[in-house]
């Protein structure tokens, strides 16, 4: 999931301030008297739902009880109730300014629809639920507190927020998801990887291991064509954290080891998703891990390169995803010189300027990618790689990240972060997903050609 890279606060600072100390975060982790093993300190999970209200009900108490009773499925209900005004589920009245505006902001990347986003934003007040509950997998506390947070919302005709992730949640989904996986939890409904543009690539966190007591997953300057590819392996590794830990998780402990060193397979990712992921079988690779401070100043669990490595991180990352999920590359073009083949070059460069103002700007769609591509000659022959740009302050030089692997330089891999003279560039593309959607001049005589 993108999140614009202008959020520089995390979100568990933001939540920090409203969830009345249940999730301590002044505990730091520490070094390990094994060589291999991080301590990771275990903090009471808590969930926190808001449902956004035009008038406050006069008795709030019996109002939600109500909304239990009709909306809530039967395989909850009673332990629902038996914690609903307890310190296990607060409910409350919150004013809209007890609430970051960074979350209202975030809802539109997070799936919310504009119509859902408008109508939270302008919002006065907010019935909050909030629900504490023990460290371990599955969260029972977030069934819970969603399928309150679901039936309030339902009686309400509105939806509910998600203030963690966050997102909003659909009626609908919110207490079917709390019904089935009482007795079959998957893990991708709880844990999601956010993501935000960088000068030398993505910054991509986790959210979902706080939902059972642990400090989040990260990684630093990874190359962009990676958001989703490197998404599936975070995700796989925190399932396999959460799987590995919950024996000492459930026991009451205040801190737990963690190795850092973690062998993750396709049947990790796939036990993660509930499906396979990798496109080979008997996949797996090695995952080296530190505690590290993030963007926001907060600390992770970060995933880096092992000690003696010389490859740049992003190229690290990249062959763990062909190791781990069979990832390949876009195929590398090699052209010779043509007429069309050279007025599509044409034309590209005459709007490069055009395209830079667009990039700065941030013109281009939010989920859409820059890329451009350059030559490299060997003798008659041209070899074209594709790189996926970060940065372009420089009208004559520009940041991006390689996409191919190279043929005539051995030297130039996928991931590598290459500072490009903007005179070796032949053409531009808007990648969405992974359609060409804008420029991309010299694909079409290209596929002329094959034609």
């Amino acid at each position: 999931m993108k999140i614009p890279n202008w959020i520089s606060v995390s979100l568990a600072v933001l939540l920090a301030s409203f969830m009345f100390g249940a999730c301590s975060l002044d505990i730091a982790p520490r070094a390990s008297g094994a060589r291999n093993t991080i301590v990771l300190p275990i903090v009471a999970p808590t969930a926190i739902y808001a449902i956004p209200i035009e008038t406050s009900p006069t008795k709030l108490r019996e109002f939600v009880s109500d909304a239990i009773k009709r909306n809530t499925p039967e395989s909850i209900k009673a332990t629902i109730f038996n914690k609903l005004g307890t310190p296990s589920m607060k409910v409350e009245i919150w004013p809209k300014d007890r609430i970051p505006s960074a979350i209202f902001d975030m809802l539109l990347y997070s799936g919310s629809s504009a119509e859902e986003v408008n109508a939270l934003s302008k919002a006065k007040n907010f019935i909050v639920i909030i629900g504490v509950g023990n460290p371990g997998w599955p969260p029972l506390h977030e069934l819970e507190t969603q399928a309150v947070a679901a039936s309030v919302a339902r009686e309400l005709k509105t939806s509910a927020v998600d203030l963690y992730l966050p997102k909003s949640v659909s009626v609908e989904d919110a207490l079917n998801v709390s019904q089935a996986q009482k007795s079959n939890p998957c893990f991708y409904q709880w844990s999601k990887v956010l993501n935000s543009d960088g000068s030398k690539g993505l910054w991509m966190t986790t959210r979902g291991l706080a939902r059972i007591g642990l400090m989040e997953v990260q990684s630093i300057d990874v190359p962009p064509q990676l958001e989703d590819s490197w998404s599936y392996v975070m995700s796989g590794l925190c399932w396999k954290i959460a799987k590995n830990l919950n024996v000492e998780l459930k026991a009451g402990k205040k801190e737990v080891e963690l190795p850092s060193i973690i062998e993750l397979t396709d049947k990790d990712l796939e036990e993660a998703f509930a499906s396979p992921v990798s496109l080979k079988k008997n996949t797996s690779t090695r995952l080296f891990l530190k505690i590290a401070r993030g963007r926001d100043e907060d600390d992770y669990i970060t995933i880096v390169q092992p000690n003696g490595d010389k490859r740049k991180f992003g190229e690290y990352v990249v062959d763990v995803t062909r190791e781990l999920l069979g990832a390949h590359d876009y195929p590398i073009v090699r052209s010779k010189r043509s007429e069309a083949m050279e007025k599509a070059i044409a034309t590209a460069k005459a709007e490069l300027p055009s395209v830079r103002k667009r990039f700065l700007n941030k013109e281009f769609p939010f989920n859409g990618r820059l890329i451009l591509k350059f030559e490299i000659e060997k003798g008659d022959a041209r070899e074209f790689l594709w790189a996926y740009v970060t940065d372009w302050k420089d009208p004559k030089k520009i940041q991006a990240n390689c996409g191919n692997d190279s043929e005539f330089d051995p030297r130039l891999r996928a991931g590598q972060v290459l500072n490009l003279n903007v005179d070796k560039i032949v053409d531009w593309a808007l990648m969405e997903k992974s359609d060409i959607v804008q420029g991309g001049y010299t694909i079409k005589v290209l596929q002329h050609e094959r034609k």
